[in-house]
């Protein structure tokens, strides 16, 4: 901590690094969860906070394509808390007011890396979906999303190059 009348030291100034996909990616016909191809990151021992920004597309009037997303990771976590905030599925509606994805329909909730965790995708349009990871490393490994269609289906959903993810160590200097 920096008290008034103190100097900054480097070490005092969070490093926050960023992930961003060079070329969007769909998947089609696959409800088995795959890994991103540039969404992931190497994690050294520490106490770390992700967030991750998908900006995920369907085609107009589908209307079947939503999205299914979970996080492998290939070292050991001590501790982990994942905070899921996005567009939720139509039949997760409990109001009743509509029944399309997309309009109004909100999924926020905490769940473990390996849950898979649904989002709905707006037809025709980009659905913006965050996630934000707090994690607690005890062996050094590889932090990688995975995700694919609610349902198989015909019509791709695509990532966009609009994705990304910040990385911060939260470890005092």
């Amino acid at each position: 901590m920096v008290l008034s009348g103190e100097f900054i030291r480097a070490g005092d100034i969070p490093i926050v690094r960023v992930v961003t996909k060079s070329a969007s990616e769909s998947v089609t016909s696959s409800a088995t969860p795959q890994n991103d191809d540039e969404l992931s990151i190497s994690l050294d021992v520490g106490v770390w906070r992700v967030e991750l920004y998908l900006h995920v597309a369907c085609a107009a009037a589908a209307n079947t394509t939503d999205l299914r997303a979970k996080w492998t990771f290939s070292g050991t976590t001590d501790s982990v808390g994942r905070s899921c905030m996005g567009p939720g599925l139509a039949s997760v509606n409990p109001v009743g007011d509509t029944t399309t994805a997309g309009s109004g329909i909100v999924r926020h909730s905490g769940n473990s890396l390996g849950t898979e965790v649904s989002y709905g995708l707006v037809d025709g349009d980009t659905s913006a979906i965050h996630e934000d990871l707090a994690l607690v490393v005890s062996a050094s490994g590889t932090l990688q999303l995975q995700w694919a269609q609610w349902s198989a289906g015909g019509t791709a959903a695509i990532a966009s190059t609009a994705s990304r993810m910040y990385i911060t160590s939260l470890d005092p200097a």
